[in-house]
């Protein structure tokens, strides 16, 4: 669906204003005023970077109130963000429940100052036994829980705060090395000295949920640039974790060696390779073209992904099309392994998988549905 494409001036300005801000550059004012900000604020605003930029153009003189108003509603959502993880860590650990903070809480320390990545909600792991207590606890602090049906965490919510308390780090695996590493995470936990129950993801246990997260949104729902520049920082703080045997084993044998091999390397020509001139290959601007689409976590396109590409299944009729999209899925285990395991397991529900996500996407937009469906049948793809 991506096809190589030629990166216009203003994808290539936008870049510029991320490397400026990786290397430190403060000689930038006079390349950036020959930029359209307006155009970069509002066409990239998904990708979550906006903050982020607004230090590049302070830090060269530069005030602009898209990008300002930007960081500053960030700044405020991040201190609230703070203070309701620090106050239910300290209740969990109170009550002897081991809490491990996750994502973004640990990410966003690595940047080079506050409020400049953006962060959606509060994910913490904790053991599988003690969800009961820790569900009481959130309902205490006076959350809402939300049961989604989701089995590997659950959710609450309190005004603009959204938490997840995960029982394990991902709710699926393609293969049993990703079981393996997560049964061994909890006895590589890094503990607090003063609070044995405040604990940290060790750093090869960490770049692997980083990589295996983001593999997961790579190909079930898109994932964005700001994963790139994490992976950035996350280099920069950590150097050669990438590197350690343990953690190149364990991707290897999770069979996602190729993916981050692909992710460190697109990561280093963005935003590790001084000067203007942006030099890619073609398979990293294949790559640059679905980060850059993605928004933060994907866009409404690549999450309903069954029914996307219509143009492959032309002329095959209702039925046609409907084989077409399990002929199209049956080359995509992957996606099997994260969206639905059972069907990854027992290929005979696989046409039930594909309903449901047909009805999904008609209950989450019946007018975008519909209207596909009638572009197809002026196509005459629909008999």
């Amino acid at each position: 669906m991506y096809e190589i494409r030629e990166i216009d001036q203003t994808t290539r300005d936008y870049l510029l204003l991320l490397r400026c801000g990786t290397q430190d550059r403060t000689g930038c004012r006079e390349r950036i005023l020959r930029m359209d900000l307006d155009l970069l604020c509002d066409q990239f605003r998904d990708n979550g970077l906006n903050p982020f930029i607004c230090r590049v153009l302070r830090e060269n003189g530069i005030e602009h109130e898209g990008f300002s108003r930007s960081y500053d509603a960030n700044c405020a959502h991040l201190l609230l963000l703070d203070m309701e993880r620090e106050q239910i860590l300290q209740r969990l650990a109170g009550q002897k429940i081991r809490c491990t903070p996750l994502k973004g809480a640990v990410i966003g320390k690595l940047y080079p100052a506050f409020g400049l990545r953006t962060m959606g909600d509060l994910d913490i792991l904790i053991g599988k036994k003690d969800r009961k207590r820790a569900g009481m606890l959130m309902e205490e602090l006076g959350y809402d829980a939300h049961d989604h049906g989701v089995n590997y965490h659950t959710e609450f919510s309190k005004g603009y705060v959204m938490v997840e308390l995960h029982h394990t780090l991902m709710k699926s695996s393609i293969n049993d090395a990703w079981e393996d590493w997560m049964k061994g995470v909890p006895a590589r936990l890094k503990r607090d000295g003063e609070d044995p129950f405040r604990c940290d993801l060790s750093e090869a246990d960490h770049y692997i949920f980083m990589i295996a997260h983001a593999y997961k949104h790579f190909i079930a729902s898109g994932i964005g640039l700001r994963f790139l520049l994490d992976l950035w920082y996350w280099d920069k703080a950590y150097p050669g974790t990438g590197q350690d045997p343990f953690v190149q084993d364990t991707l290897r044998a999770m069979g996602l060696e190729e993916y981050a091999r692909r992710a460190e390397q697109l990561s280093q020509a963005l935003f590790g390779v001084p000067g203007e001139e942006l030099l890619l290959t073609a398979e990293q601007e294949k790559d640059l073209a679905f980060y850059l689409d993605s928004g933060v976590g994907g866009n409404e396109e690549q999450k309903h992904m069954i029914i996307r590409d219509p143009q492959a299944l032309q002329g095959r009729g209702v039925l046609g099309t409907f084989r077409g999209i399990l002929e199209q899925l049956e080359e995509r285990e992957d996606v099997y392994a994260f969206m639905a395991p059972f069907a990854y397991r027992h290929r005979w529900a696989r046409p039930a998988f594909v309903l449901r996500c047909i009805l999904r996407d008609f209950l989450a937009d019946p007018r975008a549905l519909l209207g596909r469906y009638r572009t197809l049948k002026k196509k005459g793809d629909f008999k």
